[in-house]
């Protein structure tokens, strides 16, 4: 009977350490799936494909550059197909100044005298048809209001040119006139004199040119300005040559030395 237990309890040992064995083996199974994703986690990973935004702006930026190209030989070419049409027009070889028109085949010929009369009777006899299915219409409103409107619309497109002239020529003047009723009203505004000019900055002890007691002469050359210019950083006005050659050099006003660009050396105009 001992023997037997102690079979019994080799085996629930053996079966209990094959089981461990497998939980082992089991969870070293999961360790082992899981460290190749874990490393594969820690790796970098490149990524090829190019996304769609790049992708639409580098071909948008292919199209404006093969358009940019092929524009001016597209328009030098249009240019020189209507020249083509206007000369063979001009010298009575072609029948249309227009490409478009010869495209759907038509002609731009002069109308003569007796056509224009053929038209504008044409034209009248519809008016006048209409004129009469308006005065004969049922409706009191339509036969009262009818043909005034329609009158008044055709002298509408009977004068339409010589109004637009009238009318661009009256806006021109409107323009003048109230263009120069401004001007001379601030020309006359004496209200508010204009303001004093800024205080100029003192001279340094150490400038570089004397200041002449004249304000008119320059104090570089001692001559009378006649290209003054002022440096906006010190408010001193000197010859412009003058003063671009000093500010070129030393990079200050030679007065004030006060720092100074060519691009704050300003020309000063009078009326």
């Amino acid at each position: 009977d001992d023997d037997d237990d102690d079979d019994d309890d080799g085996g629930l040992v053996s079966r209990f350490g094959a089981s461990e064995e497998h939980d082992d083996d089991a969870r070293g199974g999961r360790r082992g799936r899981a460290g190749p994703s874990s490393t594969s986690t820690a790796a970098p990973m490149t990524n090829t494909a190019v996304p769609p935004a790049s992708v639409s702006g580098s071909v948008r930026a292919a199209a404006a550059a093969a358009f940019v190209r092929a524009y001016p030989w597209i328009h030098a070419g249009w240019e020189a197909v209507v020249f083509w049409c206007w000369l063979r027009y001009l010298l009575k070889d072609g029948t249309t100044h227009d490409p478009s028109l010869a495209v759907l085949r038509l002609a731009v010929a002069r109308a003569s005298p007796s056509e224009q009369t053929e038209r504008r009777l044409r034209v009248e006899s519809a008016r006048a048809s209409r004129l009469d299915r308006l005065s004969s219409s049922p409706s009191w409103m339509t036969r009262l209001v009818g043909p005034a409107a329609l009158r008044a619309g055709h002298f509408a497109l009977d004068h339409a040119q010589g109004g637009l002239m009238a009318a661009v020529v009256g806006f021109k003047l409107l323009e003048w006139w109230y263009g120069a009723g401004e001007d001379a009203a601030f020309r006359n505004d004496k209200s508010l004199p204009p303001p004093p000019p800024p205080p100029r900055t003192a001279p340094h002890p150490r400038a570089r040119c004397a200041v002449p007691r004249d304000p008119a002469l320059c104090p570089l050359c001692k001559r009378r300005c006649a290209q003054p210019a002022v440096v906006r950083t010190s408010g001193w006005v000197f010859c412009h040559p003058c003063v671009v050659d000093e500010v070129r050099r030393n990079g200050r006003c030679p007065v004030t030395l006060a720092n100074a660009e060519e691009r704050d050396v300003v020309r000063l105009f009078s009326e």
